[in-house]
């Protein structure tokens, strides 16, 4: 590049992660969390050698203890229907509380039948969380939005074309207001599922962000050969919203509910009981900072 080179895709793998790579303006988005530094052609080899990193992953529970690092070998309430149904070739809508291990419902799939799926999610900071976790794992995956330079997109959508991500995380205004360019690219990806995160969405963002009610469109620009969609908290409304748009063949109900966090009311009578009350406010706040 020092020599007035131009900026190919094909530099991604002669460059080292540890030294310019990182500061390349249109490669640097594709160094999220931390990968093995002696792979500098990740792309070219990745697939091959998660391939063979998951070969002898073949159950569920070597999955979650593949993606708990160890911590557990177990599924929790509700996930292995989820997943049975998902390998079975079924569309789902999963209505389950926050932290029940929504993500890992999809993402077992994924690897289990070696496929490419699209995460149509609404937030920056949701899609750069999720596709840390999995670099941190050592699967490929990456994101798309705004914050990232037009050319770096390009690059990332070519090598997405080419099938060396597994997970691709994008907003769907990705596909309603792209550009020519990116929109062909992104037409190329061979996508097995599409994953509608925070589903309720569909129907209780689409008034600030009209995206939303074109998320059957969007779905179908990818022509998956499966829909999932998951939500902690879709009312029974919203989920026959979503079953009128998307016809899922299952529902699974768990709801939202977290018997952990509550809203308490405490009637504070006197200046003993208010001190009493300051202390325990102040403990949790403490505790929370």
């Amino acid at each position: 590049r020092n020599r007035g080179g131009p900026d190919k895709i094909n530099n991604l793998i002669t460059l080292c992660r540890k030294c310019h790579a990182k500061q390349h303006p249109y490669l640097s988005h594709l160094f999220i969390g931390s990968l093995p530094a002696e792979r500098t052609d990740y792309w070219g080899r990745f697939k091959h050698y998660l391939k063979k990193k998951l070969h002898l992953i073949d159950t569920y529970e070597k999955y979650i203890n593949f993606f708990t690092q160890g911590k557990s070998a177990h599924l929790r309430e509700g996930q292995k229907e989820v997943i049975d149904a998902i390998m079975k070739g079924k569309n789902i809508l999963a209505v389950r509380p926050t932290g029940s291990g929504k993500s890992v419902i999809f993402q077992i799939p994924t690897l289990m039948k070696d496929a490419i799926t699209i995460v149509i999610t609404p937030m920056i900071a949701l899609m750069v969380d999720q596709v840390y976790n999995l670099r941190e794992k050592g699967i490929p995956a990456i994101y798309l939005n705004s914050d990232i330079h037009k050319q770096a997109r390009l690059n990332i959508l070519k090598l997405a074309a080419s099938g060396a991500f597994k997970f691709i995380y994008l907003a769907p205004e990705r596909i309603t207001k792209g550009n020519t360019d990116e929109l062909t690219l992104l037409k190329s990806v061979k996508a097995d599922m599409v994953v509608i995160d925070e589903a309720h969405t569909r129907d209780t963002w689409s008034a600030f962000r009209p995206a939303y009610k074109e998320l059957r469109s969007v779905c179908n620009f990818f022509n998956p050969k499966q829909i999932l969609g998951f939500t902690a908290t879709a009312n029974k409304e919203v989920i026959a919203i979503l079953q009128s748009e998307f016809g899922f063949d299952c529902i699974f109900y768990q709801g939202f509910d977290r018997p952990n966090i509550f809203l308490d009311v405490q009637k504070v009578d006197g200046e003993k009981d208010e001190d009493t009350f300051k202390n325990k406010m102040a403990f949790v706040v403490q505790t929370l900072s």
